[in-house]
Order: C-alpha cells, then structure tokens, then sequence
C-alpha cells in the first residue's frame, strides 16, 4: 500500500479550488460583457429605427419643398404675364 501524501492533495486542491474562482470571475465578466452587447443592440436598432423615419420625413420634405418651388414659380411667371411690360428706358 502507498501512502497518501495529503499535503500535497491539500495543495493540489487549493491550486484547483483558486482555478475554479478565477474561471467564476471570467464568467461573471464574460456575463455582463454580453449583457452590455445585448443592451447596446437594442439601442442601436432603436436608432436605426429612428434614422430610417428621420430618411422619410427629410424625402418628403425635399418632396414638398420640389412641389412648393414648382408653385412658386408657376405664381411668378403668371404675375409676369398679368403685368403690363416694362417702358423702355428713355
């Protein structure tokens, strides 16, 4: 029969028990690490939600803009036509 040598069982299990605590600690860190992506996706597909109805708002308003420049010319070149010309200069 051999001997068991439990000081140095007794410090192989204190070797494997710190292991053990520094592997509990990277999970706890790798834990909030994703938590914190997680959090981050949700915020940035709120944004692009908020870019794409911002992309919409600026189309239609350029489409408005378009539509009332169009308006404002029809309206000046009526008024040219409604107005006597000019007497030529003396």
């Amino acid at each position: 029969m051999s001997a068991v040598d439990f000081s140095a069982l007794s410090a192989e299990v204190d070797s494997i028990a710190a292991n053990v605590q520094k592997v509990a600690a990277e999970l706890a860190s790798a834990t909030a690490l994703a938590n914190q992506v997680t959090q981050l996706q949700a915020e940035n597909a709120t944004l692009q939600a908020e870019v794409t109805s911002l992309q919409g708002d600026l189309t239609t308003s350029q489409a408005n803009e378009a539509d009332l420049a169009a308006k404002l010319k029809t309206a000046n070149d009526a008024l040219a036509a409604a107005l006597p010309a000019p007497a030529p200069a003396a």
